[in-house]
């Protein structure tokens, strides 16, 4: 899904597993979005509003 509309913008995904059930969401090393921080897994609409946000801030 992530690859499909960010192929221009996305390298590659990666899959880790986490400690306790951990789901976080990191682009450039940048935490977009953690399971263990909201108590809740995302839905799809929200991690593809979180990485387009990710992708057009500008870099430090």
């Amino acid at each position: 899904m992530l690859l499909k509309e960010f192929n221009r913008k996305l390298n590659g995904v990666k899959l880790a597993p986490g400690p306790k059930g951990a789901f976080e969401v990191s682009i450039n090393g940048r935490n977009i979005f953690s399971k263990h921080q909201l108590g809740r897994f995302p839905d799809n609409k929200e991690v593809r509003e979180s990485v387009k946000q990710a992708l057009a801030a500008p870099s430090s």
